[in-house]
């Protein structure tokens, strides 16, 4: 017999996700990330920052830069698909300056 299964899918990813630097949230959902999906699967983050907990990772806490997770997809049987990464990136505050006064002549 011949058994013919649907095979899985990583799901295509979206444009990286922008935070300023303090405003992240303690809790976001990594599959925000990607459309049509399986969510079956691990997610690994690639810059070890240790904020990732199953799908879900604390940004609250992260420095400005872009931060990379991957997702790999449960293969069924022999049948697998590509891993995918998303991005989130932190940015930089705006600083305005220190201010100097300034002294004019009449």
């Amino acid at each position: 017999s011949i058994s013919v299964v649907e095979a899985p899918e990583s799901g295509t990813a979206n444009a990286p996700e922008e935070f300023c630097e303090g405003a992240a949230p303690a809790s976001y959902d990594l599959f925000d990330l990607l459309e049509d999906e399986d969510q079956t699967g691990i997610w690994n983050d690639d810059n070890a920052t240790g904020v990732l907990t199953g799908n879900t990772v604390d940004l609250s806490g992260l420095s400005p830069a872009t931060y990379n997770f991957t997702f790999n997809v449960d293969a069924v049987g022999s049948c697998d698909d590509v891993d995918i990464t998303v991005s989130i990136v932190i940015n930089t505050l705006p600083n305005a300056g220190t201010p100097t006064p300034a002294t004019f002549c009449a």
